[in-house]
Protein backbone atom coordinates (compact mmCIF):
# COMPACT_ATOMS: atom_id res chain seq x y z
CA UNK A 1 0.00 0.00 0.00
CA UNK A 2 2.87 2.25 0.87
CA UNK A 3 4.49 1.83 -2.97
CA UNK A 4 1.02 2.31 -4.19
CA UNK A 5 0.52 6.05 -2.92
CA UNK A 6 3.85 6.63 -3.36
CA UNK A 7 3.67 6.13 -6.97
CA UNK A 8 0.38 8.06 -7.59
CA UNK A 9 1.52 10.76 -5.33
CA UNK A 10 5.26 11.10 -7.06
CA UNK A 11 4.42 12.69 -10.00
CA UNK A 12 2.27 15.27 -8.13
CA UNK A 13 4.85 15.96 -5.85
CA UNK A 14 7.08 16.45 -9.12
CA UNK A 15 4.82 19.35 -10.96
CA UNK A 16 4.04 20.69 -7.37
CA UNK A 17 7.74 21.27 -6.90
CA UNK A 18 8.57 22.69 -10.51
CA UNK A 19 6.22 25.65 -10.10
CA UNK A 20 7.69 28.90 -9.04
CA UNK A 21 7.65 29.83 -5.44
CA UNK A 22 4.59 32.49 -5.43
CA UNK A 23 2.45 29.74 -6.74
CA UNK A 24 3.53 27.33 -4.27
CA UNK A 25 2.92 30.15 -1.44
CA UNK A 26 -0.82 30.32 -3.22
CA UNK A 27 -1.26 26.84 -2.93
CA UNK A 28 -0.35 27.00 0.96
CA UNK A 29 -3.26 29.79 1.38
CA UNK A 30 -5.58 26.93 0.24
CA UNK A 31 -4.17 24.44 1.90
CA UNK A 32 -3.89 25.79 5.20
CA UNK A 33 -7.69 26.59 4.68
CA UNK A 34 -8.30 23.11 3.74
CA UNK A 35 -6.49 21.47 6.54
CA UNK A 36 -7.30 24.27 9.46
CA UNK A 37 -11.09 24.90 8.67
CA UNK A 38 -12.48 21.91 6.44
CA UNK A 39 -10.33 18.58 7.69
CA UNK A 40 -9.35 19.84 11.10
CA UNK A 41 -6.03 18.10 10.80
CA UNK A 42 -4.97 17.68 14.19
CA UNK A 43 -6.73 20.41 15.10
CA UNK A 44 -7.47 19.55 19.19
CA UNK A 45 -3.65 17.86 19.62
CA UNK A 46 -2.05 20.87 18.18
CA UNK A 47 -4.53 22.52 20.57
CA UNK A 48 -3.74 21.20 23.47
CA UNK A 49 0.11 20.78 23.07
CA UNK A 50 0.19 25.08 22.60
CA UNK A 51 -2.07 25.14 26.06
CA UNK A 52 0.89 22.89 27.90
CA UNK A 53 3.66 24.89 26.04
CA UNK A 54 2.55 28.28 26.60
CA UNK A 55 0.15 27.78 29.62
CA UNK A 56 1.06 31.76 30.42
CA UNK A 57 -1.06 32.78 27.10
CA UNK A 58 -4.87 32.72 26.89
CA UNK A 59 -6.97 30.81 24.78
CA UNK A 60 -7.19 33.79 22.36
CA UNK A 61 -3.74 34.26 22.12
CA UNK A 62 -3.32 29.92 21.70
CA UNK A 63 -5.70 30.40 18.75
CA UNK A 64 -3.58 32.68 16.99
CA UNK A 65 -0.26 31.09 17.66
CA UNK A 66 -2.22 27.71 16.31
CA UNK A 67 -3.21 29.51 13.19
CA UNK A 68 0.26 30.51 12.47
CA UNK A 69 1.59 27.26 13.22
CA UNK A 70 -0.98 25.42 10.36
CA UNK A 71 0.23 28.34 7.95
CA UNK A 72 4.07 27.82 8.74
CA UNK A 73 3.40 23.91 8.49
CA UNK A 74 2.28 24.12 5.30
CA UNK A 75 4.86 26.75 4.01
CA UNK A 76 7.54 24.29 4.99
CA UNK A 77 5.52 21.14 3.16
CA UNK A 78 5.53 23.21 0.20
CA UNK A 79 9.47 24.34 0.48
CA UNK A 80 10.34 20.92 0.99
CA UNK A 81 8.63 20.09 -2.00
CA UNK A 82 10.28 22.96 -3.98
CA UNK A 83 13.88 21.34 -2.83
CA UNK A 84 13.31 18.78 -5.05
CA UNK A 85 14.21 20.45 -8.13
CA UNK A 86 15.34 23.94 -6.70
CA UNK A 87 18.75 24.83 -8.44
CA UNK A 88 21.56 25.83 -5.93
CA UNK A 89 21.38 29.40 -7.05
CA UNK A 90 17.84 29.84 -6.13
CA UNK A 91 18.24 27.94 -2.75
CA UNK A 92 20.95 30.16 -1.60
CA UNK A 93 18.64 33.10 -2.60
CA UNK A 94 16.13 31.91 -0.40
CA UNK A 95 18.19 31.47 2.99
CA UNK A 96 20.79 33.32 4.55
CA UNK A 97 22.89 31.98 7.52
CA UNK A 98 24.97 34.37 9.90
CA UNK A 99 28.44 33.51 10.78
CA UNK A 100 28.95 30.34 8.72
CA UNK A 101 32.74 30.89 8.66
CA UNK A 102 32.17 30.07 12.55
CA UNK A 103 32.33 26.35 10.92
CA UNK A 104 35.03 26.60 9.01
CA UNK A 105 36.96 28.16 11.96
CA UNK A 106 36.12 25.23 13.97
CA UNK A 107 37.33 22.91 11.44
CA UNK A 108 40.49 24.55 11.03
CA UNK A 109 41.37 23.49 14.96
CA UNK A 110 40.75 19.99 14.33
CA UNK A 111 38.52 19.13 17.19
CA UNK A 112 35.22 17.11 16.96
CA UNK A 113 32.28 19.13 17.22
CA UNK A 114 28.25 19.20 17.06
CA UNK A 115 25.60 21.45 16.47
CA UNK A 116 22.12 21.47 17.50
CA UNK A 117 18.96 23.12 16.10
CA UNK A 118 15.83 23.81 16.23
CA UNK A 119 13.02 23.21 14.29
CA UNK A 120 12.89 27.27 13.40
CA UNK A 121 12.10 28.22 10.11
CA UNK A 122 12.82 25.80 7.02
CA UNK A 123 15.76 23.19 8.49
CA UNK A 124 15.87 21.82 5.07
CA UNK A 125 17.13 24.63 3.00
CA UNK A 126 19.43 25.58 5.71
CA UNK A 127 20.97 22.60 5.82
CA UNK A 128 21.40 22.38 2.61
CA UNK A 129 22.84 25.67 2.41
CA UNK A 130 25.15 25.30 5.24
CA UNK A 131 26.09 22.10 2.81
CA UNK A 132 26.95 24.41 -0.17
CA UNK A 133 28.73 27.24 2.22
CA UNK A 134 31.38 24.82 4.32
CA UNK A 135 34.76 22.99 3.59
CA UNK A 136 33.61 19.88 5.41
CA UNK A 137 30.18 17.59 5.02
CA UNK A 138 27.30 17.90 7.12
CA UNK A 139 25.76 15.38 8.71
CA UNK A 140 21.95 15.36 10.06
CA UNK A 141 20.33 12.65 12.19
CA UNK A 142 16.51 12.31 11.73
CA UNK A 143 14.02 9.98 12.53
CA UNK A 144 13.24 7.98 9.60
CA UNK A 145 9.58 8.20 7.96
CA UNK A 146 7.25 5.22 8.33
CA UNK A 147 6.63 5.22 4.25
CA UNK A 148 10.05 3.81 2.96
CA UNK A 149 9.18 5.05 -0.30
CA UNK A 150 8.73 8.81 0.86
CA UNK A 151 11.56 8.06 3.53
CA UNK A 152 14.30 7.38 0.57
CA UNK A 153 12.97 10.61 -1.76
CA UNK A 154 13.66 13.17 1.28
CA UNK A 155 16.70 11.54 1.87
CA UNK A 156 17.78 12.12 -1.33
CA UNK A 157 16.73 15.39 -1.67
CA UNK A 158 18.37 16.20 0.99
CA UNK A 159 22.09 14.80 -0.41
CA UNK A 160 21.38 17.05 -3.41
CA UNK A 161 23.62 19.60 -2.35
CA UNK A 162 25.97 17.42 -0.25
CA UNK A 163 24.31 16.52 3.31
CA UNK A 164 24.88 13.46 5.03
Amino acid sequence: MQAIVYYISLPFIYLISILPFWILYRISDILYILLFYVIRYRKSLVLKNMKKSFPEKSDKEIKEIRKKFYHFFIDLLMETIKIFTISEKQLVKRCKINNLSLFNEINRSDKDYVVVTGHFGNWEIAGSVVSLNIKHTLYVLYKPLSNKYFDRLIYNSRMRFGTR
